[in-house]
């Protein structure tokens, strides 16, 4: 739910839209991306863990979005167009609430999140009156910017080395003590602070990143520029049955699935949509949110 997406289900001819932005000076720090999509249709969308949590508006409601370490399945409106904010991996506790990480694996209200206090009714009301995506965006991101300059979001800043942290655990072979030794920091403090950060622990999220790494090499494989098993190694799978084990985890589906869908979705879109969900779910698309191209 934040980069380009044209899916377009070879059964049914329905075509989904998903634009990314870049956030503003304001957000940055915090914000990955700003996005807006128009489903083409009724369905589910599949989002794949990455470390991230989006913030979105359905038409109705704000929503918080948090995959964990499983797909994610969300239910979309093809009559509503929808907005939301991508949290940079680490930050979303400082914005929001480190109880995001309660209900891993769900979309929850925002209000029932953060409560009456923090001016969610009032902005849920500005979104319904915004004119257009672009508005109900800038409303969006300027309630986020608010937040984190208020230091709202009750559980502290960030620890200033985090993204260094999150960075080094998305590197192959990634050892916490190393990474601790790096950024200067205790083992266990790294432990303690990637948890509250990320939800996660840092092993679980070396293998978000690790995931998020090799679906980023697909469209090398589909260019021929290198085998499926040359880029599981490339991003530290052992062999083909670590990875097969990984991508059914993370994703539902075994990596040859996954690269069919994204040969499906043509190049440079930086989603992987296919027909159905793997076990012959609801047709919609699967998303990694690892972007490859951005809208200006």
């Amino acid at each position: 739910m934040s980069v380009s997406l044209r899916a377009r289900a070879a059964t049914t001819g329905w075509t989904s839209l998903v634009r990314e932005y870049r956030p503003t000076t304001r957000t940055a720090r915090h914000v990955a991306a700003t996005w807006e999509g128009e489903p083409g249709r009724d369905g589910w969308l599949r989002l794949l863990p990455d470390g991230c949590v989006d913030v979105w508006w359905d038409g109705e409601a704000l929503g918080v979005t948090w995959a964990g370490e499983q797909p994610l399945r969300v239910r979309l409106r093809a009559a509503v167009p929808s907005v939301g904010v991508r949290l940079r991996c680490g930050t979303a506790a400082a914005v929001l609430s480190g109880a995001v990480w309660d209900q891993p694996g769900r979309s929850i209200p925002v209000a029932d999140l953060l409560g009456g206090r923090a001016g969610v009714s009032e902005v849920e009301q500005r979104l319904r009156t915004a004119g257009g995506p672009a508005r109900r965006r800038a409303v969006l991101e300027q309630w986020i910017g608010d937040r984190t300059a208020a230091g709202a979001g009750g559980s502290g800043a960030a620890e200033p080395r985090l993204a260094a942290v999150v960075g080094s655990l998305g590197v192959p072979g990634a050892r916490v003590p190393d990474v601790a030794s790096t950024v200067g920091l205790g083992e266990r403090t790294v432990r303690r602070q990637i948890r509250a950060a990320v939800g996660l622990g840092p092993k679980s999220l070396h293998r978000v990143l690790r995931f998020q790494a090799f679906l980023a090499r697909l469209e090398h494989v589909l260019a021929g520029r290198e085998s499926l098993a040359a880029a599981a190694a490339r991003v530290g799978y052992v062999d083909q049955a670590h990875l097969g084990h990984e991508c059914r985890r993370l994703s539902g589906s075994t990596p040859a699935e996954l690269l069919v869908a994204y040969r499906r979705a043509g190049p440079g879109h930086g989603r992987i949509p296919q027909d159905q969900d793997a076990g012959g779910g609801d047709a919609g698309a699967v998303t990694s949110r690892r972007p490859s191209r951005r809208s200006a």
